[in-house]
């Protein structure tokens, strides 16, 4: 306390000394032959151990191309940057760690629980195969002049692992193939993040994944040419290798698959719970915590704001909106609503103050109202060129559009004598919810007229 960002070089140092202990963990554990199973399974051991590795490659992510034409030739050892060497290492830990789990759950069975980190070997294959995903998406961000090299380098790492491990793969990794392999890998993890939902339908995380890779898809395809980002479409001689893409828009696709965490009203506003087992193990205990539920929740809701938002779904954010009414504040924000009231019962979060609450349930609140401001500018200046029959614009498409941006301004539930206005510029539109009423007003008013505007709100 106070809370700020880790810098990279703690992080790496962090990552190597939890790593030092998960291998002194392993080193204590009796020798035995190879055909035979320790007592203890070691394959969470070498989980654990794959997740440090990944942790320290993402590290180096920013790490420069040592000579790019060097690095095009091939896999030679000197033209390795160190991010490579140590997600190499992290996937060749996971890669024990699964052939470990299925040979423990084929022998002796692994107890898996509905939700939360105990899923056993689907808990291993989700995180090799998102790693892949997380290696290629590092790939095509990377620099224009950099981009083949960074590539390149991620199909060295990602093709040696695959889910759907076909005879007939014979990947010759080059220049000229780079698009069609890449595309051979994001169908690979595209079809084990959807598999996994199937064989474990409480397995949350690969829908994240799942959207995110069709979120993606067109960059992947063309990043010269992906002017639109997701909401590009893929060619159909291509999407139909990816479940759940379909030949419109992608963005679209991959809103159908989030939703399926949000189909209806719950207390915790998406589909993920903690369940944690009566006699859970040290790796549940780690990873079962209620902050790292709150972040997972935090991310898919997040995820499904932006996703909404690209699909222009006000009226479902709108009910979004409405649905965090029910929901319980989590604990850091009840914390500081009690300090607020000086150890008395804190008010309805509902009554709070939207600009200043924070919290996982205060920002995602400020998220989504701020979602709906948005598209409700981009409403507002299409609105302006519609006209009627007779030439004249449209009152019945602009009067709601204010009463909604209204509706969205005193979600803030902050008075124009809150001293916090003072802090926020309104004339860069840092505040959408202000901006959104004022231009609906403006364009009302140039195009019907202050007294007919007044006129036409009467009954």
């Amino acid at each position: 306390y106070p809370m700020r960002p880790v810098s990279d070089y703690t992080k790496r140092n962090l990552a190597r000394k939890a790593n030092s202990y998960f291998l002194k963990a392993l080193s204590f554990l009796p020798a035995t032959d190879s055909e035979t199973l320790p007592e203890e399974p070691t394959y969470e051991q070498h989980f654990m151990i794959g997740k440090c590795k990944e942790k320290i490659a993402a590290t180096m992510t920013g790490e420069a191309f040592r000579g790019v034409g060097r690095a095009l030739k091939g896999d030679e050892p000197h033209s390795k940057r160190a991010y490579e060497v140590w997600m190499h290492r992290a996937l060749e830990s996971y890669a024990e760690a699964l052939k470990l789990a299925q040979r423990v759950e084929k022998e002796r069975g692994i107890p898996s629980q509905g939700g939360g980190s105990s899923h056993g070997v689907a808990e291993i294959v989700y995180r090799m195969h998102a790693t892949r995903l997380k290696v290629l998406l590092s790939a095509v961000r990377q620099q224009k002049q950099n981009r083949e090299a960074a590539e390149l380098e991620a199909l060295r790492l990602t093709t040696n692992h695959w889910y759907d491990e076909r005879d007939d793969r014979n990947i010759q990794i080059a220049e000229e193939k780079i698009r069609s392999i890449v595309w051979e890998v994001l169908a690979d993890v595209v079809a084990a993040m959807a598999q996994l939902r199937i064989d474990y339908p409480y397995f949350h995380r690969s829908v994240y994944r799942h959207t995110q890779a069709l979120l993606w898809a067109p960059i992947l395809h063309d990043p010269e040419n992906a002017l639109q980002g997701s909401l590009g479409s893929v060619p159909a001689t291509k999407s139909y290798h990816l479940r759940g893409l379909n030949t419109g828009t992608c963005a679209n696709s991959a809103e159908v698959i989030i939703s399926s965490l949000f189909e209806k009203k719950r207390p915790q506003l998406c589909a993920v719970w903690v369940t944690t087992p009566a006699a859970p193990s040290p790796f549940e205990v780690l990873n079962d915590t209620v902050r790292k539920y709150d972040a997972l929740r935090s991310k898919y809701i997040g995820a499904f704001i932006d996703c909404m938002k690209l699909c222009k779904r006000r009226e479902t954010l709108e009910a979004f909106v409405g649905w965090t009414t029910l929901s319980q504040r989590d604990l850091p924000s009840f914390y500081e609503a009690s300090a607020a009231a000086k150890g008395g019962v804190p008010n309805f979060h509902h009554r709070e103050n939207l600009l200043t609450s924070s919290g996982l349930l205060g920002r995602s609140k400020q998220h989504a109202n701020a979602a709906i401001a948005e598209l409700l500018l981009d409403e507002v200046k299409k609105a302006a060129f519609e006209v009627d029959d007779k030439g004249q614009p449209k009152k019945e498409t602009l009067m709601p559009l204010l009463m909604a941006a209204f509706s969205c301004f005193l979600r803030l539930n902050c008075p124009t004598t809150d001293p916090h206005w003072r802090s926020v510029k309104i004339e860069n539109g840092s505040n959408c919810e202000v901006e959104a009423i004022c231009q609906a007003y403006k364009v009302i008013f140039e195009n019907i007229g202050g007294r007919n505007m007044v006129e036409s709100t009467e009954p």
